[in-house]
């Protein structure tokens, strides 16, 4: 049996000097991990919610996330 392909990046994640996980990633994650962000727990908002449901581009206050003003051009 041969080993899957594993992406490029490996990000290592290190809490009180200590190494405690490694993830491989592609380089749009690896970027986006890399740039510090902000991280919260977001579980909640997708309990109970259909298959599909995103946040992606929601906005995020430091407490509450909110749906971000979608414009719609008519034409």
């Amino acid at each position: 049996m041969t080993q899957p392909q594993l992406p490029a990046n490996k990000i290592a994640f290190i809490l009180d000097g200590k190494v405690l996980d490694v993830l491989h990633v592609d380089g749009r994650l690896a970027a986006i991990l890399l740039s510090e962000p902000q991280i919260a727990d977001a579980t909640t908002l997708y309990q109970g919610r259909e298959d599909g449901f995103n946040i992606l581009n929601w906005d995020y206050n430091g407490t509450d996330f909110t749906p971000s003003e979608i414009i719609t051009v008519m034409q």
